[in-house]
């Protein structure tokens, strides 16, 4: 555990620390007008379960987190609450743990810090080193409280989520950017029975959504500041350019449950999701000129002697597209349950823009085909014994298998997949490992 905390201070300072350029303009991936980017960028809680099922489940419900993905399942289940859940995200987890060189994995060098001083640096060294070409994510950080009864739920989450950047050549131009989200949300649900075995769950949700991000910074800064060659506090608060806005999104779900434990869901997500961003060129800047954080805080603390005051030349706008998907979810309840209880999912992630496609013959059949399978989400899952779940699923063409535990008010989910970050299937996949630990309510 305590290699652990290690690991992740480094991977933490990493994605706080940027060039000491000004910020200018954004994160071009926080900009892109690509459906697929822009989801990305959205905020969307880890869910190690889901993630273990190839992303798949908007019609499943038994875990406290469904209705975060599908406004319509806080219907399906009575009150959960859950103080906390914890959940750690590591991105390339191959080469952390297989070096190319055949050098030191990543634990082993963790198991160094403290004892040799070059450890940091060699760390901040591989993890650069184990970034793909174009956009990717090295490591997330999850945190979340919330409660729901059967029809009303309220959520606070807060996100850290290390990106990266290579445009090509070697690892020496890999790039770190920080994103931290904290986000509130409240979602209403109601259930309209149609028959005994035919009804209907409606619901939606909100959110505040706020997000701090920093500019890239570059493999030589990664290296000075996990060495120690840069003063942190200096370096943290006033020579490091972030941005920082907010969105207020929401998203409406509906299921149409079937008899036999079928289930139909759709969801509308990211309706009025754009972010109203604003640049600035430092952190002791951000906190005393954001209105969010002055809120907050009630007063100027740090002082405005050496913060600059942005003016509406650092403002921009990042735009989220809304989307819709569709799924279907078999679930059914036997005399057997307690012993084994199977359930199986099919998602079309943004299924409105493959139509749009289609019907406006804007792709090819090759690129519909790509697109289609870059759009499913399959899952299947198999519950022994109301105690141990074993997952299995494929997202974007990539397989993931993972397991979950549950200890009476204890439970943990892990998450082992594969994910695709460049433009085409296979440009530039990514395997990752993501563990989630929860309290009271799964």
């Amino acid at each position: 555990m305590k290699n652990l905390k290690k690991i992740i201070l480094s991977v933490t300072l990493c994605g706080l620390l940027v060039s000491t350029s000004a910020f200018a303009t954004p994160d071009t991936a926080l900009t892109s007008t690509s459906t697929l980017e822009a989801r990305a960028t959205a905020f969307e809680p880890t869910s190690s379960h889901r993630l273990a099922m190839g992303g798949a489940g908007l019609g499943l419900a038994g875990y406290y987190d469904s209705y975060l993905y599908n406004p319509a399942n806080i219907t399906k289940d009575g009150l959960k609450i859950v103080m906390p859940s914890l959940t750690v995200t590591i991105n390339n987890v191959y080469d952390l743990m297989v070096p190319e060189d055949g050098g030191d994995d990543a634990i082993t060098i963790a198991q160094r810090i403290g004892s040799d001083d070059n450890a940091p640096a060699e760390l901040g060294a591989l993890i650069l080193k184990s970034i793909p070409y174009g956009y990717g994510e090295i490591m997330t950080l999850d945190a979340n409280v919330g409660m729901k009864t059967r029809g009303f739920g309220v959520d606070l989450a807060v996100q850290e989520k290390l990106r990266s950047y290579n445009g090509g050549g070697d690892y020496t131009t890999a790039n770190a950017i920080s994103v931290t989200t904290v986000a509130a949300t409240l979602a209403f649900g109601l259930n309209i029975p149609l028959g005994e075995h035919l009804s209907i769950d409606l619901g939606a949700k909100g959110a505040f959504n706020y997000k701090v991000y920093s500019i890239a910074m570059g493999f030589d800064e990664v290296l000075d500041i996990m060495s120690g060659s840069s003063d942190f506090g200096t370096t943290m608060m006033e020579t490091i350019p972030f941005a920082s806005g907010y969105a207020l999104p929401f998203a409406v779900g509906a299921n149409l449950n079937l008899p036999l434990g079928f289930t139909i869901s759709g969801v509308g997500r990211n309706f009025n999701g754009n972010y109203n961003m604003t640049g600035y060129q430092n952190l002791k800047s951000l906190i005393n000129n954001d209105e969010t954080i002055t809120a907050f805080l009630g007063t100027d603390s740090l002082g405005t002697d050496e913060s600059y005051a942005p003016d509406s030349s650092d403002e921009f706008t990042v735009e989220i597209p809304w989307s819709l998907d569709v799924g279907v979810a078999f679930a059914p309840s036997t005399a057997l349950d307690g012993l084994v209880k199977p359930s199986i999912a099919v998602d079309l992630i943004d299924s409105y823009s493959l139509l749009e496609s289609v019907i406006n013959q804007t792709s090819t059949p090759a690129e519909l085909k790509s697109d289609a399978l870059e759009s499913l989400n399959i899952g299947a899952q198999v519950r022994l014994l109301n105690l141990i779940d074993v997952r299995a699923g494929l997202s974007q063409g990539y397989k993931s298998v993972g397991v979950g535990l549950d200890l009476l008010v204890v439970h943990l989910d892990a998450a082992y997949y594969w994910r695709e970050y460049g433009e085409v299937l296979g440009q530039s996949p990514s395997d990752s490992l993501s563990v989630k630990f929860s309290l009271l309510s799964r």
